[in-house]
């Protein structure tokens, strides 16, 4: 009986794992455009730092601050206006299903069968 509760408990934990991002609303994408925003901003603070020390010439400085920007620009043109993922409740609710009929089972042989009988195979 413990192995049938272990195994009923291990069956929710994985359900819960795999809905709750189903029915979350998607925030991708703007996720991808937070961080590669702060990627640059960091590259920005160290060509400057690198500049301030004369590590980098003034012109070599210029053109990687004007990479830089490009790719900032390049990044904010191309980053979706909405987020690509959204909530799923069909998904959720089937995977529910499908994932339940272990307990349907078990629920309904708890209540018709006779575990007592012997095997009609023996």
């Amino acid at each position: 009986m413990t192995l049938w509760l272990v195994g009923g408990a291990l069956t929710l934990l994985v359900l819960a794992l795999l809905i709750a991002p189903l029915l979350k609303p998607g925030t991708g994408a703007t996720r991808r455009l937070d961080y590669d925003l702060e990627v640059y901003k960091d590259q920005l603070a160290e060509l400057e730092r690198d500049a301030a020390r004369g590590l980098i010439g003034a012109d070599e400085a210029k053109a990687a601050r004007l990479e830089i920007q490009r790719r900032i620009l390049a990044a904010a043109n191309t980053a979706p206006a909405a987020p690509s993922a959204r909530p799923r409740p069909a998904l959720a609710l089937v995977l529910a299903l499908v994932l339940g009929l272990p307990f349907a089972g078990g629920a309904l042989y708890l209540g018709l069968g006779r575990p007592g009988l012997p095997s009609q195979w023996a």
